[in-house]
């Protein structure tokens, strides 16, 4: 057996520390994305969404190969890849608007044309002869989301097909039934106070004005709710780190509640809340003008409406309209 120059010994060494370069370079790699993932799974699971950039094992597999194949030239190769990347191309990859959580993702879905062609309000229906189609549309009402057509089934249970008012009326009984438990158990969730408190006052404020605004309560039952609106309302408006998620329509739907029972002391107090915190929304001055036109209060109507017009607040059509008929 012949010994090894000198040559082929430097080159067998090159070859050997190449390739445990190669493999510690592997192993990194995979621990490395172990690691990453762990952190995208966090930030998915917390925020729904995820700012890391993870390299699959693929990747790290052939870079491998290729530093083997191709002692000291690959490892140079990927060595001036990363360095150029870094002077060039320092700035990351924006994310933000990348969504991962499936709770995000909106699924669309064609429209079924049949229906929308056979579509007419419920209380329309409601006065044709036709018992039978009268039937069909209140089953297909009462089979869908129904939170938002309490009001149209309420008015369903006065029909004078016995049927559909029967249909009408187990419905609307279930429904709000379903209301009243889950507005006490996410206001007991709500006073527990703890780190998902907030998530379960928003909640509970959108469920609630869904339900309240449709006018379906006596007013004792109204006001029994619309004391339990106010309280998360109000644990959003004193909860300084999550006041900006109780927007300005929120607080004119609890708003509008409270001109229904005419407490318009606490109107007073919520306006004057909503305009020290949106002082530039439109809604800081439609609640305003609600109240004294709802307590006849001419003189600070008008100097409402006036202050509008003088503001630079984006104002919508009804209240061009508004402008247009007192003006």
């Amino acid at each position: 057996m012949t010994s090894l120059t000198g040559e082929e010994r430097i080159f067998l060494i090159i070859v050997a520390v190449n390739t445990l370069i190669s493999l510690i370079y592997l192993i990194w790699g995979i621990i490395k994305q172990g690691a990453v993932k762990a952190d995208r799974d966090r930030e998915i699971e917390e925020t729904g969404r995820a700012d890391y950039q993870m390299q699959s094992t693929a990747t790290y597999v052939v870079r491998t190969l290729v530093m083997i194949a191709c002692p000291i030239v690959g490892p140079i190769y990927f060595l001036f890849a990363l360095i150029i990347q870094k002077v060039f191309m320092r700035k990351p990859v924006d994310l933000s608007g990348v969504i991962f959580g499936k709770d995000k993702v909106r699924e669309r879905v064609a429209a079924d044309e049949d229906a929308e062609r056979n579509f007419v309000p419920l209380e329309e229906a409601i006065a044709v002869s036709d018992t039978t189609s009268l039937r069909t549309l209140m089953m297909d009402v009462v089979k869908g989301d129904i939170d938002k057509s309490l009001s149209a089934i309420a008015f369903a249970v006065n029909s004078e097909d016995s049927e559909t008012a029967h249909y009408a009326a187990i419905a609307l009984r279930d429904a709000l039934n379903t209301f009243r438990a889950n507005v006490y158990e996410l206001r007991d969730a709500l006073r527990k106070d703890d780190e998902e408190a907030h998530e379960y006052a928003i909640m509970l404020i959108d469920y609630m004005e869904t339900v309240l605004l449709q006018d379906i309560f006596p007013e004792m039952e109204l006001r029994e709710y619309t004391d339990v609106l106010e309280e998360a309302v109000g644990w959003m408006y004193d909860s300084e780190p999550y006041r900006y998620l109780l927007t300005p329509d929120k607080i004119e739907g609890f708003v509008e509640c409270l001109l229904r029972l005419e407490e318009y002391d606490r109107v007073l107090d919520w306006c004057v809340n909503c305009q020290a915190v949106y002082p530039y929304d439109l809604a800081s001055y439609t609640m305003y003008l609600k109240l004294y036109f709802k307590t006849g209060e001419r003189e600070k109507f008008f100097e409402k409406l006036n202050e509008l017009k003088r503001s630079s607040v984006v104002i919508d059509k009804d209240i061009l309209e508004l402008v247009r008929v007192f003006s």
